[in-house]
C-alpha cells in the first residue's frame, strides 16, 4: 500500500475510531535457536482443549444456585414447562 491519504477528523464526527481500519496480530508460535518451541492457540480445537483443562474456566456457568433465589418464587405453582417458560419470559 502506498500513498494512502492521512486521516482527518471532521466536525460532528462521533468517534474517529469508527472510521479507522485496524489489523490485530496474534503470536502463534515462537522458537529459540537450539531451544524449545512454544505453540500458542493455533486452532479452535487448541483453544477448546486449553479451556477444558483450565480449572478456573466456567466457574460462573457451573454455579447452579446463582439465580435460584430469583427463579423459585416466579415458578411457584407452575403446572407444566410451558407455563414456567411463559412466567420466566414475562418476569425477566
Amino acid at each position: 500500500m502506498e500513498n494512502i491519504p492521512a486521516f482527518h477528523t471532521e466536525d460532528y464526527m462521533t468517534s474517529s475510531k469508527n472510521f479507522r481500519s485496524i489489523i490485530f496480530f496474534e503470536l502463534g508460535r515462537y522458537s529459540i535457536p537450539m531451544g524449545p518451541t512454544k505453540d500458542f492457540s493455533l486452532t479452535w480445537e487448541n483453544v477448546r482443549d486449553k479451556l477444558v483443562q483450565d480449572e478456573s474456566f466456567g466457574g460462573q456457568v457451573k454455579r447452579k444456585t446463582a439465580l435460584k433465589e430469583f427463579i423459585e418464587p416466579v415458578l411457584q405453582d407452575s403446572k407444566d414447562d410451558l407455563e414456567k417458560a411463559v412466567r420466566l419470559y414475562t418476569y425477566f
